[in-house]
């Protein structure tokens, strides 16, 4: 799998103890390359999943966010990234305190106020949105 600019700027934010959680992906492909980086991913409602026979990396969760009992606790996310703006409260759930969504909508704006969002930041020169809970 290649890796991209956007994965880079992820890269940034990762260390040994991160918690990383993509939700509404295409594919698994951000969350099984963050494997190697951090603690513990998660892949939440992403458009397609791995084959049946594939390996996946040990620290990786592949979840629906309608399953009841919902593998990921409360406050325990300290970096998530999204391309489902619906998807907002439940990872505000989701993120510990100081944790950071980051996202490739530039107009989430609204949408992350009206989530709860206290401190977003919508830099220039990248093209993720970041959100901190």
């Amino acid at each position: 799998m290649v890796i991209n600019a956007d994965f880079y700027r992820l890269l940034r934010r990762f260390t040994p103890t991160t918690v990383f959680m993509h939700v509404g992906a295409a594919d698994c492909g951000f969350a099984i390359l963050a494997a190697s980086y951090v603690e513990r991913v998660y892949s939440v409602d992403p458009a397609s999943i791995p084959e049946r026979d594939t390996r996946l990396p040990l620290n990786l969760r592949v979840v629906s966010s309608t399953e009841q009992g919902l593998p990921i606790p409360d406050g325990t996310v300290d970096v998530a990234l999204t391309e489902d703006p619906t998807k907002l409260r439940f990872i505000r759930q989701c993120l510990a305190p100081g944790g950071v969504l980051l996202s490739t909508d530039r107009a989430l704006s609204n949408a992350l106020r009206d989530a709860g969002y206290s401190r977003i930041n919508v830099p220039w020169f990248a093209p993720l949105v970041e959100a901190m809970r």
